[in-house]
């Protein structure tokens, strides 16, 4: 019988055979305008200088953008057709077939100045194998290199239901394939390998996309709208997006592993 794990594997096996899916959304990040935040704030907080792992890198849209703002990046992902949509894109830049599961097999210890992870690691099914893979891009980071840690976190989730329940929607249930972390055994981890330099918020986008938005169009929600583009823009123009943190449930721990 075909484990959770190898049911995982197989989805993004199938989901590379795609760019965009049925909806002309891309499956790893069907919110375009969240992946934007994310790339805007690690493209904001990349050296120049840096040596950078992407881990989960998909079809290699934000790997390419951050290749501007540092010396050197590589990505990998465990489905070979999403590297193969980011090989297509003749970027230049060196894309691998990686389990991050096994990452310290491929790259030697304490290689790249920084590495990004971006909702990678909530398809783990497991809690071990999450911090296994955790304990995997710490390994392959340099002492005083950068973590930028962005999944998806259970508090955020609940208080966001919370807000949603308040005005009268129905929770969000979270998909089938991912699986949240808790936010205080993650912080409690991330402490263990080094300083937690910044945790950036994406609460104000959130609240705006999960609960203004189906409240003005009656439930009737579309990712790449222009409600969720307004709320977009406004997050990276403002500088205030620590508002409604409490209902952030994706966003980036900054973590500078210790020397």
């Amino acid at each position: 019988m075909e484990s959770k794990f190898e049911k995982i594997k197989n989805f993004w096996l199938d989901a590379g055979k795609t760019e965009l899916d049925g909806d002309g959304l891309k499956p790893t990040a069907r919110d375009p305008f969240m992946q934007l935040i994310n790339e805007y704030h690690i493209e904001n907080r990349l050296d120049s200088n840096d040596n950078v792992l992407d881990v989960g890198c998909g079809e290699g849209t934000s790997t390419i953008r951050f290749a501007s703002s540092c010396k050197k990046i590589t990505g990998v992902d465990y489905s070979p057709t999403l590297i193969e949509q980011a090989v297509a894109k003749k970027s230049g830049i060196d894309f691998k077939v990686n389990d991050v599961l096994e990452l310290d097999k491929l790259f030697p210890t304490a290689q790249f100045d920084a590495v990004v992870s971006i909702r990678c690691l909530i398809n783990l099914p497991e809690k071990e194998m999450q911090y296994k893979a955790l304990d995997n891009l710490f390994k392959v980071l340099k002492p005083g290199g950068l973590l930028f840690f962005s999944e998806g976190y259970q508090l955020g989730w609940d208080m966001l239901n919370v807000y949603r329940q308040r005005n009268n929607l129905s929770i969000i249930n979270v998909v089938e394939y991912n699986r949240l972390f808790e936010n205080v055994e993650l912080e409690t981890y991330l402490r263990s390998k080094g300083t937690i330099r910044e945790y950036v918020g994406f609460g104000d986008y959130l609240f705006g996309s999960r609960v203004t938005h189906p409240m003005l169009t009656n439930g009737k929600v579309v990712h790449d709208s222009p409600i969720n583009e307004l709320f977009y823009k406004q997050h990276i123009s403002t500088g205030v997006y620590q508002k409604f943190d409490e209902c952030s449930y994706a966003g980036i721990y900054v973590v500078q592993k210790s020397k």
